[in-house]
This record gives C-alpha cells, sequence and structure tokens, in this order.
C-alpha cells in the first residue's frame, strides 16, 4: 500500500518496497558522508588539540628510537615515573602520518571520524530499503557526538565499537559462527587504545540477553571469558587492566575536574543535539523490539550521562536502536536531483580548501612557540610550569615540562593534584610552586591563572602572541 502526502511518498512493507529509492539514496548517503568528511578536513586543517603533540611525540620514540614507552622521558616532574602508553601503536600511527605530510593526518582522522557513522548506516538498512528519514538521523547522530573528532587516538573506539557491534548483530539475526572473531578482535583492540573495556562492557550485555532469552548461553558467556583473557597478551600485560580499570572507574582528580569525563553541560548549546538524542532515545529506544538493541541504547545513554567521553558510542547505538522503527520515507526525484548537482560541487570545494590552505607541518597558532624562544634563549635549564595545553607542545617541542595530557598514563595522584591546584588557583597553589621549585609559569594572558600571578607579584619578563610569561621574583633556583 502507498500513500502520499505532503509532496512525500511514504512506503511501507517488507524490506525491499522502495527498492525504486534505493540507488539515489544510496547516492546521497555516499555525498552526506562526503560533505562531513570535507568538513571534518576543514576543522582539523586550523584546530590542533593538545593531546596531539603528546602523541606525535611518543610516536617518535616508537617510529625513530624503537622504544615502546615504559617510563617517562619527557617531565620533570614524573621522569622515569611507570607510563602505561597504552595508545603507543596509534601515536606511532600519526606521527608516520605526519612524517608524511600534516594534510595525510588530518583526512585520516577526519575520515575516521565520520567511518563509524557509515557503517553503523549500512547495519541498520541491512534488512530495510534506504529511506531519508534513516539518512537524516544518521547526520544527527554524527552532530551528537562531533565534539570527539579531535585528532586522538580515540577516534579508532567508535569504529571498533561498530564492528562489534555487527557481529553481535550477525549472530543474533543468522546464527552466524563468526562470532568467534570478537576474540582475536578484542586483542587488537587491547592493544590500540585502553577503550577496550568498552568490549567487553558490550559482550557482558550480550551475555546477559541471551541468558535472558535463553539463547546461545554457553556461547555468549565462552566468548564473554575469552574476550576478557585475551587483552592480557599486550606490551604492558595485567597492568593495561589495571590502568584502564582505575582511569574508567575510579574517582580521580581527573574525574572531578577535566571537562571530557564530566556528564555533558546541557546548559551549553552545544550540547543541544545531545539533549535531542537523550529524548530520542528514552522515547524510542525503550520500545525496540529487539532486547540487545534496548539495552544497548539504554546503557550507552547511561553512561554517556556519567560521562561525555562516552558519547561517540551513545551517538551510534541511538542510530543503531531508533533506525529500525522509523517509518520509509522516500524524497520526490526532482530534490534528488538537485542533490546529484549540488552537493558533490559543495564537497569538493570545501575538501579543496581546506587542504590548499593547510601545512606540511601542524599549525602552532595557539602553541607557546615564542615562549619557547624566549626561555631557551635566557633560561635553557629553567623549571616551567605551563598548563596541559602548552605542556603538551612543550613535550613534542623537547622541553621538559611540568604536567602534559597523559595525567593518569603516567603521573601520580598527588602530582594530578598540584596540577590543578596551580591551574585553578585553589588552596595553597603558591606552596605547589615552591615546592616543585619552579622558576618560570607560562600561562594565557586571559586565564585566571594570569590574573593570579600578577597579584602574586612574580615579574612579567616576556608577553607572546600566545603566552604570557612569570618569573620566580628572586630569580632562578639552583
Amino acid at each position: 500500500m502507498e500513500s502520499k502526502a505532503a509532496g512525500l511518498e511514504v512506503r511501507g512493507g517488507a524490506p525491499g518496497s522502495a527498492r525504486s529509492a534505493v540507488r539515489p539514496l544510496t547516492f546521497a548517503a555516499a555525498v552526506l558522508y562526503g560533505l562531513l568528511i570535507a568538513f571534518n578536513v576543514a576543522l582539523h586543517a586550523w584546530i590542533v588539540n593538545a593531546d596531539m603533540w603528546v602523541r606525535l611525540a611518543s610516536g617518535r620514540l616508537v617510529v625513530d628510537k624503537h622504544i615502546i614507552p615504559r617510563h617517562d622521558p619527557f617531565t620533570f616532574t614524573a621522569r622515569g615515573h611507570a607510563w602505561i602508553d597504552h595508545e603507543w601503536l596509534l601515536g606511532a600511527a600519526m606521527y608516520a602520518l605526519n612524517r608524511v605530510s600534516f594534510e595525510l593526518l588530518v583526512v585520516v582522522a577526519a575520515i575516521a571520524a565520520i567511518l563509524p557513522f557509515w557503517l553503523m548506516h549500512r547495519l541498520v538498512t541491512k534488512d530495510r530499503a534506504d529511506d531519508w528519514l534513516l539518512l537524516a538521523l544518521s547526520g544527527f547522530a554524527v552532530l551528537v557526538s562531533w565534539r570527539a573528532y579531535a585528532i586522538r587516538p580515540q577516534l579508532v573506539n567508535p569504529i571498533l565499537f561498530v564492528a562489534l557491534v555487527w557481529l553481535i548483530d550477525d549472530r543474533r539475526r543468522t546464527g552466524s559462527g563468526r562470532i568467534w572473531w570478537v576474540v582475536p578482535f578484542t586483542l587488537i583492540w587491547a592493544n590500540l587504545q585502553a577503550g577496550f573495556l568498552v568490549s567487553i562492557a558490550v559482550l557482558a550485555a550480550w551475555a546477559a540477553v541471551c541468558l535472558y532469552e535463553r539463547r546461545d548461553r554457553r556461547l555468549s558467556l565462552s566468548v564473554f571469558a575469552a574476550a576478557c583473557a585475551v587483552p592480557l597478551l599486550n606490551a604492558y600485560g595485567y597492568e593495561l587492566y589495571r590502568y584502564s580499570l582505575l582511569a574508567s572507574l575510579s574517582d580521580n582528580t581527573d574525574r572531578a575536574l577535566v571537562t571530557e569525563w564530566r556528564s555533558p553541560d546541557f546548559h551549553d548549546y552545544l550540547n543541544l543535539p545531545a539533549l535531542g538524542g537523550v529524548a530520542l532515545i528514552a522515547y524510542f529506544g525503550a520500545r525496540s523490539q529487539d532486547l540487545f538493541r534496548r539495552v544497548l541504547g539504554l546503557g550507552t545513554l547511561a553512561a554517556s550521562l556519567i560521562s561525555a567521553r562516552f558519547v561517540p558510542f551513545f551517538a551510534l547505538s541511538l542510530l543503531y536502536a531508533v533506525g529500525p522503527q522509523l517509518p520509509r520515507i522516500a524524497m520526490p526525484r526532482v530534490f534528488g536531483r538537485a542533490l546529484v548537482l549540488a552537493v558533490p560541487t559543495l564537497v569538493l570545494l570545501v575538501g579543496w580548501g581546506a587542504i590548499a590552505t593547510a601545512g606540511n607541518d601542524p599549525p602552532t597558532d595557539h602553541a607557546p612557540v615564542e615562549g619557547l624562544r624566549y626561555l631557551r634563549a635566557n633560561a635553557p635549564d629553567a623549571r616551567v610550569y605551563a598548563d596541559q595545553s602548552f605542556g603538551s607542545y612543550m613535550t613534542w617541542a623537547g622541553w621538559p615540562t611540568f604536567f602534559d595530557t597523559r595525567t593518569h598514563q603516567v603521573f601520580p595522584e598527588q602530582l594530578v593534584s598540584d596540577y590543578h591546584k596551580v591551574e585553578r588557583t585553589r588552596g595553597d597553589w603558591l606552596a605547589v610552586l615552591e615546592a616543585w621549585r619552579i622558576d618560570y609559569v607560562m600561562a594565557t594572558p586571559d586565564s585566571d591563572l594570569a590574573e593570579a600571578m600578577d597579584g602574586a607579584h612574580w615579574p612579567r619578563v616576556f608577553e607572546g602572541s600566545t603566552e604570557v610569561i612569570w618569573q620566580r621574583p628572586d630569580g632562578l633556583t639552583e
């Protein structure tokens, strides 16, 4: 049965009933994801996150010196302390790409950010005809997690998450024996990023659903047990498990102070897409006829409300749980023809413009390049406190720093606490500078620390385009 309303053709029935819409919609999906990748290229070409500098520095150790990092070589506060670099392999890949060309690293990161949404979109459309409403939901899911698209190794986690869900979904639909691929898959994930704990959680949810539904009980428990064991085969052994569990579940300083570890701030209008996703999953997710989809959707919703780091998994689960419940809508041909002409042109223009204006090296517009030049000329052995953004660039530039974005990978809890005291000028923050014999403090001119340093009567000795440097009043420490 077919009905027409408001110029849209709404089709229902068995999968394939909208077969005539598949070809233009497949093309539309391709150009949508191409457009999203192009915009990501444009964004990454000019915006560099602090964590990228540390990953490039660790990758340089692996590629150039053939060292898997085990002890900190970068700071004067934690030098020699055990370092669980759970991203060492991806850091090496990032460094290798950047050594060829920063533009190449940008393009790979942009593709990695969008790829999981395309994969999940294809998974949802396996048993039904493609439609415009589902494509719109895919685009919306991308917006829900847009803040997670920085050039970081974590970009691999959503891709691996979708691959895992694909294997479980295939088992539930067809009884495929490929579910055992999950075991080597989890091993690979554990050697790429500490986010492999997500795979353990997803497999635990699948096993619980199997027990409730009284099917695949032994299989699901066996796969889950094997997947829990194989991550021990990594460069750090059980220490990786310990670090991952403590970083994710313990009540540490970072969880209290670092924005991405806290709950999403829905007072920030930029998080409104995530709030819309919460409403969608709360309404549709609980109504899914597939229990695994329901558990995955509501489970990732709960995790994302606890910590913003889990929002990308929630966005993908939103597409997985809600997508099958949407009505199927085919768009009028005239709109499809206009799309064929307009969107590829826009993709090419955005992509070309981004690559043409990007440099061969990462942009340093927000890095303390001038400040480091001053310090090298005037105090090459000085102890410098800088926030973790500046500190991460200093790590890449080869200057021993107080702190960088590795946080609990290497820094003891007390040192993390000391860093945040100074950064936020709370408690005995001046005593922290004294205890660590800090010679210079470097901060952005509009930060709270900058105002506090002037009030503490440390003289300003340098002002650059992005940084201000203060020297301790009684000169350098011995």
